[in-house]
């Protein structure tokens, strides 16, 4: 049953995700689509990037959501971009990474893991 939910599940995950980054990334540019898979645990956005000519595109593989001394940290395995230039800056600093996550967003990310 659950995993019927999932999709539906999915698509209110990408529609806030969107929401959010929106608001809080004003500055920098829109995000036009969000794509969330939890089954896949995966991520897709396009981004319109202020004094950028075409969207950027991102991909986020194998995405885990880790708990640290109450702290919500995201480990990706694999990001990939429509820029070659950013593919290779992802692969030289984000490999085994994690980034901390928002604390008011935790309610929010546990229902995402």
């Amino acid at each position: 049953m659950l995993t019927l939910l999932n999709p539906i599940k999915d698509k209110v995950i990408s529609t806030a995700l969107k929401k959010v980054f929106n608001s809080k990334f004003a500055r920098i540019g829109e995000i036009l689509n969000v794509d969330f898979n939890s089954s896949s645990k995966s991520l897709s956005a396009r981004l319109a990037l202020k004094g950028e000519e075409k969207p950027l595109d991102i991909y986020l593989e194998n995405y885990r959501i880790l708990e640290d001394g109450g702290r919500c940290l995201l480990s990706v395995d694999k990001v990939r971009t429509s820029k070659e230039w950013l593919n290779q800056l992802f692969s030289i600093h984000l490999k085994k990474q994690k980034l901390e996550l928002p604390g008011h967003l935790a309610p929010i990310i546990r229902m995402i893991a």
